[in-house]
């Protein structure tokens, strides 16, 4: 059931950088029931290193962590290179004595909320950064992968300038076992309902399977991973359909571009 009051417009994919267990289960039982996606870092650190690799809508940073602490890492997120150092971070603090505002601000965050937490204050703040966000783009979801490849050779020839072939077989063998995991938890977790896990791995594909020149199943990892940020439910099991069948594709032409270009004494692959 989702918490009345302050409906997202669209949801939100929210870091939540805390350090206490029963606060972690708290604030993502929040969240989710208001519609958004959250992923918990442990300590400042953990923090930094998921906005590194996933892009975050705001970033939810406690002040007193082990480690590395909210104000720390908030400095490391603002150094980074890229768009990911300017993402809203709204530190969250039992602290009320004044001036800790100001403060958490000069360090670089956007906001600032105490401890415990005002439900309703904490979700029109985010609903605040939601409404400054693109609304997500029906056509998203849908296929146009008529110009995508289903594998780019450039991608593999560029590998095989720097790497011996061995090397390269290696990669490439890793990359289908890789894909093959993920498409599995990807089933097992839709089968769950948690979009956000499926969301991850599907982002992950895109990466690896670009990396490689899988450039159809790339395309089609971020159709799914749009739709599950947007918590388009019932889109999800046509995207993973699709996925299958991209990665299934690409990988039995990476097998075959193997088989040609191996040497003679290893044409076996």
């Amino acid at each position: 059931k989702r918490l009345d009051g302050h409906p997202p417009r669209q949801p939100l994919r929210i870091l939540l950088a805390e350090d206490n267990k029963v606060n972690q289960q708290f604030a993502t039982i929040l969240l989710e029931r208001a519609g958004h996606i959250v992923e918990v870092a442990e300590n400042g650190h953990h923090a930094v290193d998921a906005v590194r690799r996933v892009p975050f809508d705001v970033v939810l940073m406690d002040i007193q962590m082990p480690e590395l602490d909210g104000v720390g890492a908030t400095r490391e997120i603002r150094g980074l290179p890229g768009p990911e150092r300017d993402i809203p971070i709204i530190a969250m603090t039992a602290h009320a004595m004044s001036g800790a505002k100001e403060e958490y601000l000069a360090a670089g965050m956007n906001d600032y909320v105490t401890k415990p937490i005002d439900t309703q204050l904490l979700l029109a703040k985010l609903n605040d950064i939601a409404d400054g966000l693109p609304v997500p783009d029906e056509t998203a979801f849908k296929a146009s992968d008529e110009d995508v490849p289903q594998l780019d050779l450039t991608k593999l020839a560029e590998l095989g300038r720097v790497l011996p072939f061995s090397k390269v077989k290696e990669l490439a063998l890793l990359y289908l076992i890789d894909i093959e995991l993920r498409l599995a938890s990807i089933v097992e977790q839709r089968a769950r309902g948690d979009l956000s896990a499926v969301g991850r791995d599907a982002h992950t594909i895109v990466s690896v399977s670009g990396n490689i020149g899988a450039m159809r199943a790339s395309a089609a990892a971020r159709r799914l991973e749009t739709a599950c940020r947007a918590r388009r439910k019932e889109n999800t099991y046509e995207l993973i359909s699709e996925l299958n069948e991209a990665c299934i594709a690409s990988s039995d032409l990476i097998r075959a571009w193997l088989k040609e270009m191996a040497p003679p004494e290893a044409q076996a692959v």
